[in-house]
């Protein structure tokens, strides 16, 4: 009888050390490694109302259909009503504006997408006049380029 309860002892204390070595950390992280870029997020966040005719008309927006940072961090807005680009500072003061209504050089029918150019300029799409117009870190007019077939480049990125 001795002999068979020694055994089931046995037995079970080495049931109970397998369970406890595996159950146990192992000090390595096994966990996938992720290699991802980190991007800055923020909210916006209503602060006041203003209109048109009792607040300052630029910080009044139409329809904004596309914004990026600039390379100097500064915050560009593509405002499709009332067809202009909106720059502001990252604290969200605003700084000047680029391009209007209208068919001519540095003017928009149907503003879509900008981007941001490593000059510290941005470039604006217009999809009816079917170009792109460049304006330079001072948000001056200077150039456009012509010519697309159909439909001008829908989304812009550098």
């Amino acid at each position: 009888m001795r002999l068979k309860n020694e055994k089931v002892d046995r037995d079970c204390f080495l049931t109970v050390l397998v369970l406890l070595i595996g159950c146990g950390e192992s000090g390595t992280d096994t966990s996938p490694v992720e290699n991802t870029v980190r991007q800055l997020e923020y909210d916006l966040i209503k602060v006041d109302s203003v209109g048109i005719d009792i607040g300052d008309s630029n910080y009044v927006f139409g329809m904004i259909v596309d914004a990026t940072y600039l390379i100097d961090g500064r915050i560009a807005l593509l405002d499709i009503l009332r067809r202009k680009v909106l720059v502001y500072s990252g604290n969200g003061e605003f700084l000047g504006s680029a391009g209007r209504d209208g068919s001519g050089p540095g003017e928009f029918v149907s503003p879509y997408s900008l981007t941001f150019l490593t000059d510290g300029g941005l470039a604006v799409s217009d999809i009816q006049q079917e170009k792109v117009i460049f304006f330079d870190s001072d948000l001056c007019y200077m150039r456009e380029l012509k010519g697309f077939q159909l439909i001008s480049p829908g989304r812009l990125r550098t």
